[in-house]
């Protein structure tokens, strides 16, 4: 007879907390991606900060569409073992970009209302996705059943997504940490803020890739 997780559903299975989070969030994913990928020469008017030039505001809106495809994950998939290894990803995100906001203050739309949604939600999305990681953090266990061999990602395969992972890793902390020393040499044009921005997309994407190559499951 299997056990209950603590939130009385099936063990392994993502909490109820998680999957409410990723409903509310989606809303405001949906909000930015249109703004910026309808609007992208508008900013100026309708978003938290004016960004230049249009493309720049498109790869923004790209990410945020990446984060309505994996919440919508979060409500489809009951295993949290089937996105656990997100959720560390969005965590560094939604912190770095926290950061660059407060370097970067005075860039942003101060008064407007969705400078005021960007504000609380990332003030508050880093810990509000802390809390969902450690809440679930014994379904990772949960997830296995005892005596059940499961399908295993082979060693090169991790190794090459660690190397990745790596790559991509150097890249996002480079951009965030010296954002001037890409100004000049990036494919579209730059600001210190973009350059962070840019930074903080791929290391998230870095952090996806390390969690995944440590785990062998292929689910």
């Amino acid at each position: 007879m299997q056990s209950s997780s603590p939130n009385g559903s099936e063990p392994g299975s993502t909490n109820d907390y998680t999957r409410w989070l990723s409903a509310i969030l989606l809303p405001f994913l949906a909000a930015a991606s249109v703004i910026l990928f309808v609007f992208p020469t508008n900013t100026e008017q309708l978003f938290s900060w004016t960004i230049t030039p249009p493309l720049m505001a498109m790869v923004l809106g790209a990410t945020y569409l990446g984060g309505i495809w994996f919440f919508v994950q979060v409500l489809r998939h009951k295993q949290w073992v089937r996105v656990a290894h997100g959720f560390p990803a969005v965590l560094v995100f939604a912190t770095l970009l926290a950061i660059a906001t407060l370097i970067h203050w005075d860039r942003f739309h101060h008064g407007h209302i969705s400078f005021i949604t960007w504000g609380i939600l990332y003030a508050t999305t880093p810990v509000l996705v802390l809390v969902s990681i450690v809440s679930n953090s014994r379904s990772v266990a949960d997830a296995s059943t005892p005596g059940v061999p499961q399908p295993q990602v082979p060693f090169v395969a991790r190794m090459v997504l660690a190397c990745i992972g790596f790559v991509a890793l150097a890249t996002g902390l480079t951009l965030f940490l010296i954002p001037a020393a890409f100004v000049d040499v990036w494919a579209w044009q730059l600001t210190p803020l973009t350059a962070r921005v840019i930074g903080c997309f791929t290391a998230q994407v870095a952090v996806g890739a390390l969690w995944l190559s440590f785990d062998r499951r292929w689910s």
